[in-house]
């Protein structure tokens, strides 16, 4: 049976090359064919004849001719389960049910060197990134290899409407949102409840789904149609587009795009590069306009995006929506169809990344060959570095990538080259995501709270008050509400704020932000400890979080005021006047006034002290030796100094001593009076 099938294939391929020799197993057979001008044309006649008779046919050169299935299969079953497997390929007599299990095999399998990816190209095993089973040998030529066209049941599209619907649902409810956002409706502090005013108000739902949602999912749907009719004029069976629906609160755009299957291998480079660019083509033809639309629809609004109205994240402008955004000015808000405009340029830019089987990676793979993988190790990379860095969602895409597969394989024919048109084609689709793409598309944008203090620590008496000044600065980029309140404070002080709630724009133009100054009068009570420092904490948050890289944070602030306590018991003496003259045998009576100036009653004790000559001819007496003094008030002390025989201009100082005993140390405090001595008969001599 399989010599009737490999004499049926010879028999055709005979018609357009010429065969040297022939070699199969029982899931491929290998055609040696002659070098030729028009063996890669000639191939592509002879691979669509062998298709109408159930057959794949790849164009490979005969440059390295690879382990057989066999050694291959022994050399990498190491497990139980592979050897299991592997049995069940040598077992296999038809050739789709070999296949099937060669499948499974290199879906557990990896390459023993590199630890890549495994393929079999109908009759080689081998790793593509080290080229792990391959030997060089010496017969040139080309290669046909030839294997079972798989059998490709008909699908019902239950599925793809269903996951239509379900994402017109996603992205309306989205629409919705953001449309409450564009009007400046307050969203509630629970996304459960915002999530049902979204979905079940009426008005907004409509202009949700007319300015939103349909925009999107045209630019969608016409992106993937474009791979669908391009992969139907190549003859390459592909599935309808496959909708993503996202629940809203995961993603701001409802939904993650959509995609076809491809169900064959692609014929050859051409059809291969004109299926991966039609996609971002027929796209970024809708996105414009619609994005143009929206500009045009924006209209001015009162409001600017305040914390907790709309979903308050910011988008990355790349090249080409700045560019329209330039043009058309518009004043106000961005409309949410607008949005829809940068969602498809958006989608345009990520599918042109060169990574995979992406579109990007098709048309990479079409003009590069097989070194189009290190530019799609590259690209990977650089997305893991700028998502773990700056947008995580670059490293979650990277990290499916490369999952999925980071290579890419090759087209039946993968020796035909490119026309000069192709090529510039895909010189300028690296032109359009350099015009369309932006390393952060989604900003959240950010809440802060800074707060400014001229003045943190005093000195206070117990039983007065104070008051603090600190200001309150918004500089993000968003209006913002703050709550200020006593994050701790001693027992039985008392705080009071003048302002605990306010709200702020943000004023992106004005370095110094937008800004409030609040007072913090503090009273401390009359029975504080005193000489000890006490501590008052004011604590500023915002009501909204804020954005960061990896999750979000309520931005607060703590102000702390140090305040040092001083002692409750103080004393202040003075004289009516420091200097007075004075005669021999002359006694005169000089006035103190001893103060409490401490917030508590004292008993003070007076004394005197005498400095000079002659101190024998000086008398000192004090009206008072004690005296009980209540908080602020003062007593007056007569002090009478009396004078005997002395010589003329004597000098004597008499210190008057105040003090008194707390618990706390003792508290002293002097007064000084200086006297001359003055010539009884000098008539130019006055007393002062």
């Amino acid at each position: 049976m399989l010599s009737k099938k490999i004499t049926e294939i010879k028999s055709e391929l005979e018609k357009y090359f010429s065969i040297r020799k022939v070699e199969w197993d029982t899931s491929a057979v290998a055609f040696h064919v002659a070098d030729s001008p028009d063996v890669i044309d000639q191939f592509e006649v002879a691979r669509k004849e062998l298709k109408t008779m159930g057959y794949i046919a790849a164009l490979r050169t005969s440059e390295s001719n690879g382990l057989s299935l066999e050694d291959s299969l022994t050399h990498l079953a190491t497990s139980p389960q592979l050897r299991e497997v592997s049995q069940r390929i040598t077992d296999s007599k038809e050739l789709d049910v070999r296949r099937a299990w060669v499948d499974r095999f290199l879906e557990l399998v990896r390459c023993p060197d590199c630890g890549s990816h495994l393929y079999w190209s109908g009759r080689e095993i081998s790793c593509t990134a080290c080229d792990w089973g391959k030997m060089q040998g010496s017969d040139k030529g080309y290669v046909v290899v030839v294997t079972h066209l798989p059998k490709i049941t008909p699908r019902s599209v239950q599925v793809n409407i269903a996951l239509l619907i379900l994402t017109i649902i996603t992205t309306t409810i989205t629409g919705s949102t953001l449309w409450m956002g564009y009007q400046g409706e307050a969203f509630s502090d629970s996304f459960l409840d915002t999530m049902i005013t979204a979905t079940f108000t009426p008005e907004f739902v409509l202009n949700g789904a007319l300015f939103f949602s349909l925009p999107l999912m045209v630019i969608l749907g016409t992106h993937e149609l474009g791979h669908y009719f391009m992969s139907r004029h190549y003859g390459v069976n592909a599935s309808l587009p496959f909708f993503i629906p996202i629940p809203p609160g995961i993603s701001v755009l409802g939904t993650m795009g959509a995609f076809i299957s491809m169900r064959e291998p692609m014929p050859n480079k051409k059809a291969l590069f004109d299926i991966g660019i039609a996609g971002p083509i027929a796209g970024l033809v809708m996105a414009i306009p619609v994005t143009i639309i929206g500009f045009l629809l924006t209209e001015p609004v009162e409001h600017i995006y305040t914390a907790g109205h709309g979903p308050n994240v910011g988008i990355g402008f790349p090249f080409l929506f700045q560019i329209l955004y330039t043009l058309f000015t518009p004043d106000g808000g961005l409309h949410p169809t607008a949005f829809a405009g940068w969602v498809g340029l958006f989608v345009t830019a990520l599918n042109l990344l060169p990574a995979g089987q992406l579109d990007g990676g098709h048309v990479a793979r079409a003009l590069m060959g097989e070194k189009s993988k290190y530019l799609s190790y590259t690209t990977l990379t650089i997305m893991i570095l700028v998502g773990s860095f700056l947008y995580p969602a670059w490293l979650i895409l990277g990290i499916l990538i490369m999952f999925l597969g980071a290579y890419h394989p090759p087209p039946l024919n993968d020796l035909a080259d490119l026309d000069v048109k192709r090529k510039a084609m895909g010189v300028f689709s690296i032109v359009l995501l350099v015009l369309c793409f932006t390393p952060q598309p989604i900003i959240p944008l950010e809440y802060s709270v800074d707060v400014f203090v001229e003045e943190t620590d005093a000195e206070i008496q117990p039983g007065d008050s104070i008051t603090f000044t600190f200001h309150i600065v918004n500089d993000g980029q968003i209006n913002n509400t703050y709550d200020i309140y006593n994050e701790s404070i001693p027992e039985y002080w008392d705080v009071t704020l003048s302002r605990n709630n306010v709200s702020l724009e943000a004023e992106e133009d004005n370095d110094e932000g937008s800004k409030i100054e609040i007072f913090v009068n503090i009273t401390v009570p009359v029975n504080a400890t005193p000489m000890t420092q006490e501590e008052v904490k004011i604590k500023v948050v915002s009501q909204n979080e804020s954005a960061s890289t990896f999750g979000t944070t309520t931005p607060s602030e703590i102000i702390t005021f140090r305040l040092f306590i001083q002692n409750s018991y103080d004393l202040m003496i003075s004289p009516a006047t420091t200097n007075i003259t004075i005669s021999s045998n002359e006694t005169v009576s000089q006035e103190f006034f001893v103060n409490n100036t401490g917030k508590l009653p004292v008993k003070t004790f007076l004394n005197h002290i005498v400095y000079g000559d002659n101190l024998n001819n000086i008398s000192i007496s004090l009206s008072f030796s004690e005296m009980e003094l209540v908080s602020g008030n003062s007593s007056s002390l007569k002090v009478d100094i009396t004078m005997g025989e002395v010589a003329n201009d004597t000098n004597y100082s008499v210190v008057i001593v105040a003090s008194t005993s707390t618990p706390y140390g003792e508290i002293v405090e002097t007064a000084v009076l200086r006297i001359r001595t003055v010539d009884n008969n000098d008539d130019t001599t006055k007393r002062r």
